[in-house]
């Protein structure tokens, strides 16, 4: 039920970043003259979900790991809020980093009507969606690509692309909180 212009699910925190992609989401962006907003908007993303997920952690508790079903639970309350993603082009509903988008966002498709997609509907936990999955081959090579760089991202979008941007920039990175 994907089209052009659809833009419900970019309301959603896109997760499993990898440093290939920030790095070329960041060289795609780098040069737009809005892209200091671009970046203080995902920080601010960013620190609203670590706000979200730390409601949810004892403050004596290491972080979560990506299994821990809080962390699921946080995503679910940061979708919620309905904050558009950054790079989404509001007026005309289309992304801005279409060429070099995650592969989250590639493969991510809707089988539901468009509209229960909105992390409003009523039926956004139980819509019909499908994923693309690579061969574990596949997956092999880029977890192989990723730890080569040496950087380890936040694995959300707005949470990687500030730690990525942040230290290329060299201005205040986004506070990490359990």
């Amino acid at each position: 039920k994907c089209s052009v212009g659809c833009s419900n699910c970019c309301t959603d925190l896109v997760r499993g970043l990898t440093t290939p992609e920030i790095v070329n989401i960041y060289h795609h962006v780098r040069s737009w003259p809005d892209v200091k907003q671009i970046f203080e908007y995902h920080r601010a993303s960013a620190e609203l979900f670590m706000d979200i997920l730390a409601a949810k952690m004892d403050p004596k508790e290491p972080p979560p790991t990506g299994r821990d079903e809080r962390v699921a639970l946080a995503h679910i309350d940061y979708n919620r809020l309905n904050r558009p993603c950054a790079f989404l082009d509001q007026a005309n509903g289309c992304c801005r980093i279409y060429p070099v988008r995650p592969l989250a966002c590639r493969y991510f498709f809707s089988i539901s009507p468009p509209e229960t997609c909105s992390p409003l509907h009523v039926l956004y936990l139980e819509r019909e969606t499908r994923t693309v999955h690579l061969p574990e081959e596949i997956h092999a090579l880029i977890r192989e690509i990723d730890h080569a760089f040496g950087f380890r991202p936040l694995n959300y979008l707005s949470g990687a692309f500030c730690q990525f941007a942040a230290e290329v920039m060299k201005i205040k990175p986004i506070t990490v909180t359990p």
